[in-house]
């Protein structure tokens, strides 16, 4: 019997030690290496350093995607680094597949990743050795280690690359909000497929940083980037109404954190290329202010057979290899500087200017019974077609989410925190013949909406009050669990 209970013992601190978040900083400097310094921004031979990155794109042959025009990788590297960037997220993450495995190359002479590490190898050695002799650093987008296959390729090109310090940083996953598979859908599942990877940087690459591309604030609900052991957060965010209200939600998480995707597409005709100009420049100087440690574009040149607007025109250079006004722009964003820390006790309950619905919350510590800070509510209506977010930090744990349809479903969490969803009917469903509008929707409004002129971030006073709401409605008090102890901002 006393066996038995020791064995119980021994099989719950297992269970419990596998789900223990260690959140201290790795300790990765070293000469000549980008590291993150006691004020937790990136820094250089004891000197901040400040990534201006630009996104490029590679084909599954590891060459740059086509509609990048003829020119060679170097020239593309020379003509960036002529624009003012410091830095290039290189983009390898996309290979082919067939019955025998992953591969680069073509199927006719394919470089698979389970056997033919030489000639990979050898090209990310001319991108990183081109990137370097223009003065770029490199951050390097991989395919995410997630199987057998992934997992051997990712551990044996950080042992072959450790030593450059070119390549300062490595994304292992671009957006897992959209491209992680279902199973890993718990944040205690998350977080052990990334403490693997970490333990990976600390034996093959210890001086070189490693992060995740976050897409938006909703990723807290499965991918928390309070609670993953990477070096820093690299986030994406994009249309000039949500852009203030994430990078707020980012900033509070005490963590290092850096723009890695951004862009105003302009083709000149649907939006101008001075409305590109005025967003570069405007972004820039909201994450100077937000206190980001970088700022990344997207992206190199224009994609025209993009799957809509924004992935056809938010390149610097035109589909003809012309360099559009926002590229000249560039070089002046180094002599920006931050202004007053913006760490605001404000609202972003509405940052999208819905004015039919109006829902009223709180969320609490399930111990304390204290606010919970920094939560993300996501709602949901009757048939999922549309869902809308809200981000707070509001001293009385109180939140609004304001939606153009009723909402019926719901998904609740914060950094740190587990999660809470639930359905639950607030409305009459009669009563929506009143809603105008009902389909909008945050991934599909126009880009220059609720902007004056060409000045970005000024649209706070467009939003209407709780009390102005067509319906308004409470939702009872939600409790969440704290999962670990917080980090001191």
């Amino acid at each position: 019997m006393r066996r038995f209970v020791v064995c119980l013992a021994l099989v719950a601190a297992s269970v419990l030690s596998s789900c223990r978040y260690a959140l201290s900083p790795r300790e990765t400097k070293a000469d000549g290496f980008v590291y993150i310094d006691e004020q937790n921004r990136f820094a250089l031979e004891g000197s901040p350093w400040f990534p201006l990155m630009l996104n490029y794109k590679l084909d599954a042959d590891l060459t740059p995607v086509s509609y990048y025009g003829d020119g060679a990788m170097a020239a593309h590297f020379q003509e960036i680094a002529a624009m003012g960037f410091n830095t290039v997220r290189i983009c390898m993450d996309v290979t082919n597949e067939d019955e025998n495995g992953l591969f680069y190359n073509t199927s006719a002479d394919p470089w698979r990743l389970a056997k033919d590490t030489l000639p990979i190898f050898e090209r990310v050695d001319s991108m990183l050795c081109w990137a370097g002799q223009n003065g770029l650093r490199v951050m390097l987008l991989i395919k995410p280690p997630l199987c057998r296959e992934t997992r051997a390729f990712t551990k044996a090109l950080l042992r072959h690359c450790a030593g450059n310090a070119t390549l300062w940083a490595y994304d292992f996953m671009n957006e897992p909000l959209y491209f992680a598979p279902d199973t890993l859908e718990t944040k205690d599942k998350a977080y052990r497929v990334v403490r693997e990877w970490r333990r990976m940087m600390e034996h093959y690459a210890p001086h070189q940083l490693f992060t995740i591309g976050f897409a938006e604030p909703i990723e807290v609900f499965e991918w928390d980037p309070y609670l993953l052991p990477v070096d820093f957060v690299e986030i994406h965010t994009y249309h000039p109404l949500r852009f203030e209200a994430e990078i707020a939600w980012y900033r509070r998480l005490g963590k290092p954190w850096m723009i890695g995707e951004t862009a105003l597409p302009a083709d000149n005709r649907e939006v101008g290329y001075e409305a590109q100009c005025a967003f570069l420049e405007q972004s820039f100087q909201m994450a100077l202010d937000y206190r980001a440690s970088g700022y990344g574009w997207w992206e190199y040149r224009d994609c025209p057979k993009g799957v809509n607007f924004e992935a056809q025109y938010a390149g610097l250079v035109d589909s003809n290899g012309q360099k559009k006004p926002a590229a000249e722009r560039v070089k002046g964003l180094w002599h920006f500087r931050s202004g007053k820390d913006k760490l605001p006790r404000r609202d972003y309950s509405n940052f999208l200017l819905y004015r039919n619905v109006c829902v009223k919350g709180v969320v609490c510590d399930k111990k304390s019974r204290q606010p919970v800070d920094n939560v993300v509510v996501r709602g949901w209506n009757e048939d999922w077609s549309v869902g809308v977010n809200t981000f707070f930090h509001e001293d009385d744990g109180c939140f609004y989410l304001w939606g153009n349809d009723f909402f019926s479903h719901f998904e609740i969490s914060a950094p740190g925190y587990t999660k809470a969803k639930f359905d639950k009917k607030l409305f009459n469903d009669k009563d929506s013949v009143c809603l105008p509008n009902r389909g909008r929707e945050y991934q599909s409004f126009p880009l220059l909406e609720g902007t004056d002129s060409l000045a970005f971030f000024r649209y706070s006073s467009l939003k209407p009050k709780p009390e102005e709401a067509l319906f308004r409605a409470t939702l009872d008090t939600v409790f969440l669990e704290r999962k670990v102890r917080r980090r001191n901002h």
